[in-house]
């Protein structure tokens, strides 16, 4: 699939903001609330936020890193990996409903978790903007990042943005459904 680059990053950008409207209206919310699970195999609110941020603690520095060290190259057409694709297009809510098990490093678990919690995703989603911004500059068809997976796995980074955009949007809006099943 080929995206023009443009769109894709305004795209993306525009999820981001939705991203972070709704991470606002959770901090109106008690820890009470937020740490509550809807059901005892679900997550609480806060642990939705606390996996994204979990793998956003771990690919973020890796995009800065790309960032800094690539070269000034702008195209005007992003071409997504097979593999790439197909995983963004599986996180994001809109186009599959599948639950899936995560891994047990990125899993919340069941503790009582701290509000701050949703500072740090709305400063995750900050860089991650700053960072769609600062890649306007270069082609995310050559920058790679390892996944946290397998060294194995290699993404685009616009593939790779696409796959932390579409996740954090499918675990923001599972927190905010959290939230409105316990109320």
């Amino acid at each position: 699939m080929v995206f023009r680059t443009q769109e894709l990053k305004d795209e993306l950008e525009q999820i981001i903001q939705e991203n972070k409207s709704i991470v606002k209206e959770l901090q109106k919310e008690s820890i009470e609330h937020l740490n509550q699970r809807p059901a005892p195999k679900s997550w609480s609110a806060l642990a939705c936020i606390e996996h994204i941020n979990r793998y956003d603690a771990y690919y973020l520095p890796k995009i800065d890193e790309k960032l800094d060290q690539a070269a000034s190259s702008e195209v005007d057409y992003f071409r997504a990996g097979l593999f790439g694709y197909r995983f963004a297009n599986f996180l994001h809510p809109d186009k599959h409903q599948i639950k899936t098990k995560t891994f047990p490093s990125m899993n919340p678990g069941s503790s009582d978790l701290d509000p701050s919690i949703l500072d740090t995703f709305l400063t995750h989603q900050s860089k991650l903007s700053d960072q769609l911004e600062r890649s306007r500059s270069v082609d995310l068809n050559k920058i790679k990042i390892r996944s946290s997976v397998t060294a194995l796995l290699q993404f685009k980074l616009g593939d790779l943005f696409r796959v932390l955009v579409f996740h954090d949007l499918r675990h923001v809006r599972q927190a905010a459904h959290a939230l409105s099943r316990i109320q």
